[in-house]
C-alpha cells in the first residue's frame, strides 16, 4: 500500500470545527424535535418495520460506526437488493421518496455528529464493502478525517439516484466509475479544507434543500446536473460507449444533464 504523508491541518481550525459541530447538532436535534416525531409517526403508521435505519459506514482512521437515517424503504431491503439506491428502486416507500427527495432522512445523523462519529462537512462515509474500492492513496487521505453530513461531494452528486437509475448495472457503475471520481473530489476537499469552505458548504445545502422543497411544493422540474473535469467526464463517456448508454453531454462544459424525474 502507498504511504501518503496526510495533509497538516490546523489545530485551531479542527477545535472550531468540533465545537460548532456540537452547538450546531445540538439546536438542530432540539429544532426538529417535533418534526422528527411527526416524520416517525407516519413511517411507522404507513410500513412494518423500525422508524431508523442504521448501517455500518467506515469513519475516521478506517473506524466503523453504525449511521443513522429515517428508514425510507421496505424491512430488510439490503437482504433484497444493492447497497446503492436507484431513484426507481421499488425497495423504496412511498413516504421514503418524499423523505429522500427533501433530504429529511439524512437529519438524523446529527446523532452522529453529536457524538463524534461524523461532523457537518466532510467526505461522505461509504460502507466498507465500497471503501475497499478506494485506491491506497484515497484512502488514507479521505479516511483521515472525519466523515459528514454534507460537503462538496455530496453536494455535486446531489441526485446520484438518478444518475444511477440510468444504468442498466447501477452497482457496476457506481463502483468502477462514480467511486473513483468521489475519491478524487473528496481528497480535493481534505487538501483544501478551511472553515470558510466548511460554512460555504453547509449553506449551499441549506439553499439547495430548501429550493428543493419548494420546487416540490409548487410540482416544478428541477435541472439536474453534475460538473465534472474533462478527464472524468472522458471517463463516463467511455463507459457509456462500452455499455451502449446514452447521457447528454454539454459542449460548453463537462456536465451531465439529467431529465427531472416525476
Amino acid at each position: 500500500m502507498a504511504t501518503v504523508v496526510n495533509p497538516p491541518r490546523d489545530t485551531f481550525y479542527l477545535t472550531v470545527k468540533r465545537v460548532a459541530d456540537v452547538c450546531i447538532s445540538v439546536c438542530l436535534l432540539a429544532l426538529f424535535a417535533p418534526l422528527f416525531a411527526f416524520v416517525a409517526l407516519i413511517i411507522a403508521v404507513e410500513s412494518k418495520g423500525g422508524v431508523f435505519f442504521r448501517q455500518v459506514r467506515v469513519g475516521k482512521n478506517g473506524r466503523h460506526f453504525r449511521i443513522i437515517k429515517f428508514r425510507t424503504m421496505v424491512a430488510n431491503a439490503e437482504s433484497l437488493g444493492p447497497q446503492i439506491t436507484a431513484a426507481a428502486d421499488e425497495r423504496m416507500t412511498r413516504l421514503g421518496r418524499v423523505l429522500r427527495a427533501t433530504k429529511i432522512d439524512e437529519l438524523p445523523q446529527l446523532a452522529n455528529v453529536l457524538i463524534g462519529d461524523m461532523s457537518l462537512v466532510g467526505p461522505r462515509p461509504q460502507v466498507p464493502r465500497y471503501v475497499r474500492h478506494f485506491p491506497p492513496a484515497a484512502r488514507e487521505v479521505i479516511l483521515s478525517v472525519l466523515p459528514g453530513i454534507t460537503g462538496p461531494t455530496a453536494i455535486l452528486f446531489r441526485h446520484e439516484e438518478s444518475i444511477l437509475d440510468a444504468r442498466p448495472n447501477p452497482e457496476t457503475f457506481y463502483v468502477d466509475v462514480l467511486v473513483p471520481i468521489k475519491c478524487e473530489l473528496d481528497m480535493e476537499y481534505v487538501r483544501r479544507q478551511s472553515f470558510w469552505n466548511d460554512v460555504r458548504a453547509l449553506c449551499a445545502t441549506v439553499g439547495l434543500i430548501v429550493r428543493g422543497i419548494v420546487h416540490r411544493i409548487l410540482r416544478r422540474p428541477i435541472g439536474r446536473s453534475i460538473e465534472l473535469s474533462q478527464r472524468q467526464t472522458a471517463v463516463i463517456e467511455q463507459y457509456n460507449s462500452d455499455h451502449l448508454v446514452y447521457t447528454n453531454f454539454s459542449e460548453s462544459r463537462a456536465v451531465i444533464e439529467f431529465a427531472e424525474v416525476s
